[in-house]
């Protein structure tokens, strides 16, 4: 059913020492969305966070009926007057990141501001720091690298319109830097008890050691075969009271490491973070292991790295030649379809299409595939011309008959694939009475404003993927150095 959102109009509101702000709201089940002019995406933007609560909240299991109010969210058309905001609101002058969250004592004032912009990683913003708005909701003060440590594990993770829910998505953009760390001679990791109590400051002063830690452990104890590190990072967060001092948290969060014996643990983590690999690294793995013909090991790193990012032609593409050469040509036909719907190069893969209904003894097909190719690109036409003649022969030899000169090729499409639009719900607009103006709230105590820690720009992979070239002779892919 629906969710019915509310949009109350009222008028703008100047209050000195803040920035002018047109305070139209959007209510959602859990939010309180403020927008100057664009109200349709205000509405999207609710439904959008209502998913991400939700979604943040399967793994936490906090009582939202204790919320004392709604979450506030106020997104400003620009970053001029993003900044301009913020600096009036707190002793930020230049935030870094497009959202910042302002807690105050009273969870009631606390809001998160941000502005719409076209940036790639706008998503992955506010799914960073929407986690550490909706954490603080329910627990006021927690131990910082939980709370950094599961806004990166969360930090691919997406909204999808189509099923209006927030789908996970494995985010490994730490992943190397912290393997940089492991891999020091001795490792250069920070010990747990200094982790688990480090201040603003600190986390500052080693910011990248600090993201890429706290990520690795949050990531090893949620998905560590070993029942037992799970039991910890849910004891960990069981052990959080709404309303300790982050001392009193990271006290309590420290019991639940207690127990385990450290060298053990520190063993499994190594094993388990270099055992990793990111998108990129499976790739390149699963085409050597293609190149060797272990086509089974090959397949399990491709079939992995398309759960990890499903809109890369090349893992397709592959898991096709995989098929095909153990003529499985049903799956080889799929995949290689698949590889076009990602936008893989229609001619190599047109023609990949028509040598496998070939293989397959579909000469028909085959020759629409092939020519479709060459409608593609010309420079396929000598080859597909020897496999048609090849057919002709065949044919001829069966006493068959066939139009080949007859068989068009298939209408290339040209619209990449998008996903569903969403579909607005319901929506009733209403206008209130002007409120009056009220004096700026100011923070009561500085430890309560969210720490301006921006989170450090996140390291890029190494782009493995983007080096590869086709080898339009053998039709396979060969690594650019």
């Amino acid at each position: 059913m629906k969710r019915l959102l509310f949009i109350f109009l009222i008028t703008a509101l100047s209050v000195s020492g803040f920035a002018q702000f047109s305070d139209k709201i959007v209510e959602s089940k859990y939010y309180r969305v403020f927008f100057q002019e664009n109200e349709q995406e205000a509405v999207l933007t609710a439904q959008k966070l209502d998913a991400y609560f939700d979604f943040y909240n399967s793994y936490f299991h906090f009582d939202t009926s204790a919320m004392p109010s709604r979450l506030n969210v106020k997104i400003l058309d620009s970053k001029s007057a993003y900044a301009d905001y913020v600096s009036a609101s707190t002793t930020v002058s230049n935030p870094v990141s497009s959202f910042l969250f302002i807690q105050y004592r009273d969870a009631s004032k606390s809001e998160l501001i941000g502005y719409k912009n076209n940036n790639p990683d706008f998503e992955d913003t506010l799914s960073h720091y929407s986690f550490i708005q909706f954490f603080r909701n329910f627990i006021t003060n927690p131990p910082l690298w939980l709370e950094k440590g599961f806004a990166v594990y969360f930090g691919k993770s997406f909204y999808s319109p189509s099923k209006s829910a927030v789908i996970y998505k494995e985010n490994l953009t730490w992943l190397n830097t912290l393997k940089s760390f492991l891999d020091a001679d001795p490792p250069a990791l920070i010990d747990l008890n200094t982790l688990f109590s480090m201040n603003t400051e600190e986390v500052s002063e080693n910011s990248d050691l600090f993201y890429a830690q706290s990520w690795g452990l949050v990531k090893f104890l949620i998905e560590n075969p070993k029942a037992v590190y799970n039991r910890v990072i849910w004891d960990s967060i069981n052990k959080l009271s709404p309303d300790a001092s982050k001392t009193q948290n990271e006290e309590n969060v420290k019991r639940s490491f207690a127990w385990l014996d450290s060298a053990e643990f520190s063993k499994d983590f190594y094993e388990y973070i270099t055992a990793l690999k990111t998108f990129p690294q499976l790739v390149d793995s699963g085409i050597a292991l293609y190149e060797k013909e272990k086509y089974d090991e090959a397949k399990m790193a491709l079939i992995k790295a398309v759960t990890m990012e499903d809109t890369n032609y090349i893992p397709y593409y592959y898991l096709g030649l995989i098929h095909y050469n153990t003529e499985d040509y049903a799956m080889a036909d799929f995949y290689y379809n698949s590889a076009l719907q990602m936008n893989g190069d229609k001619a190599i893969c047109y023609y990949a299409l028509g040598v496998n209904a070939f293989a397959e003894q579909d000469y028909e097909r085959s020759v629409k595939y092939l020519k479709t190719a060459v409608a593609c690109s010309p420079e396929y036409r000598e080859r597909t011309d020897k496999i048609i003649d090849n057919i002709r022969t065949i044919l001829r030899l069966q006493n068959r008959t066939m139009d080949i000169e007859a068989i068009e090729p298939y209408q290339i499409p040209t619209e990449e694939r998008k996903e569903a639009a969403p579909v607005s719900p319901d929506i009733t607009v209403t206008t209130t009475a002007p409120e009056a103006a009220e004096a700026p709230v100011t923070i009561e105590d500085e430890s309560l404003a969210e720490e301006a820690i921006d989170a450090p720009v996140q390291p890029e992979e190494e782009d493995e993927v983007g080096r590869l070239r086709l080898d339009k002779d053998t039709g396979e892919y060969i690594l650019i150095n």
